[in-house]
Formats: structure tokens, sequence, C-alpha cells
């Protein structure tokens, strides 16, 4: 009996190290695990503010020409003066748009750069962590236009990352900016021209996709 009473001491015993290593482990875990979910927080954060400014900006623009419009109705104005008010603000609206095309042009031209340095520190085998930060900022810029421009939602899994070496993730991450610029220039071209292609905007979601699967590598890159 004694032995019996032994044996099951000895299990539980056992059972409670299981549970004490495997505690260990989450928290050996955790701090990756808070320090992802802090920076995908982050950024989900900027994304909004960026969003809420854009939203703040046609707001403005609106209460601007309804203003316009009303003081030329109420100063008894005629057809020309009204006419001068919806100028001036189609003017305006044409100025955000060519800002924010200018803000595309000069990511685009970071992200080609960060990817030239990438490729140049991984032939070194250079530290990644910079190039890749570079990347990665200049491509949230694409990644919030395309939020605003499409509503449908992209993702992508991350599992086909399992066990990739780090050297790997690093040519890996080269691969894909080098495969992502030229749509990204096309995006551009469809700003600048104003092009309503039903082709590009379907497009949009996948290429959504792409870029969150760049940006997932380019964090982990080091």
């Amino acid at each position: 009996m004694f032995e019996r009473r032994g044996i099951r001491i000895d299990l539980i015993l056992l059972f409670l190290l299981g549970v004490v290593l495997s505690g260990a482990a989450v928290l050996a875990q955790d701090p990756d695990a808070q320090a992802q979910k802090a920076r995908e927080a982050a950024q989900e954060s900027l994304a909004r503010a960026r969003e809420q400014q854009r939203s703040e900006e046609l707001r403005k623009e609106r209460e601007r020409f309804s203003d316009e419009l009303g003081k030329a109705h109420v100063d008894g104005a005629g057809p020309d003066a009204v006419t001068a008010a919806r100028d001036a603000a189609d003017q305006r609206r044409e100025k955000i748009r060519l800002d924010r095309l200018d803000q595309l042009r000069q990511a685009l031209k970071d992200f080609q750069g960060a990817t030239a340095e990438l490729s140049e520190a991984l032939g070194f085998k250079a530290p990644l962590k910079e190039p890749a930060r570079k990347m990665e900022k200049s491509a949230a810029h694409f990644l919030d236009l395309i939020k605003s421009t499409s509503k449908e939602s992209s993702s992508f899994d991350s599992s086909e990352f399992k066990g990739i070496t780090p050297s790997e993730l690093g040519w890996e991450t080269l691969t894909t900016a080098e495969r992502l610029a030229p749509e990204l220039a096309v995006v551009i071209l469809t700003q600048r021209d104003r092009i309503v292609d039903a082709r590009s905007f379907a497009s949009l979601p996948k290429l959504r996709a792409e870029l969150l699967r760049l940006q997932w590598m380019t964090q982990r890159l080091k």
C-alpha cells in the first residue's frame, strides 16, 4: 500500500513539474509576443490617426465649400460668384490630392532606396534592421492609401515562415520588395492620372496582403 501511495505521489510531482516547466516556457515567450502585439497596436493606431487626419481634411474642405456657397447666396451674388466658390474649393481639393501624390512618390523612392540597402547588407552579411525599418515605414504610406480606398479586409498566413532561417527571411524580404516595387509605381500612376480601372481596384486587396506580409518580415529582420 505504501508503495502504491509512493507511486501516486511521484506521478503527482511529475505532473506539477510539467506544469511549472510549461508555465516557464510560456513566460519565456511572452516578451516576444507582447512586443509584437505592441508593434501591431502602434501601427494600427498610426493608421487610424492618418485616416482620421484625412477624414478631417475632407470634412473641413466640405465645410469651407458650403460656407463659401452660402456666403455667395447671402450676399446676393449671381452665378459667377457661386462658380468662383466652387472653383476655389476644387483648387483646394486638387492641392490636397497633389500633396498626397508627392508623399507617395517620396515613399516609393524611399522604398526603392531601402531595397537597395537591404540587398547590399545581405551581400556583406551586415545588420538588416535599419534598411528593414526604412522599408516598413515607406510601405506604410501605401498601406494607408489602400485601406482608405478598399474596405475589403486582407490577411496572410504567417505559418509559411515556420522554420525559416534569418538569412532566408532576409532574402525572401528582398525578393518580395523587388516584386512589389513595380506594383507600387502603378498605384502612383492611377492616383496621378485619376484612372478608374476595375482590374487595378480589384487587385488592391491582394496588394494589401502582400504589403502586410512584407511588413511582417521587415519587423523580424535584425
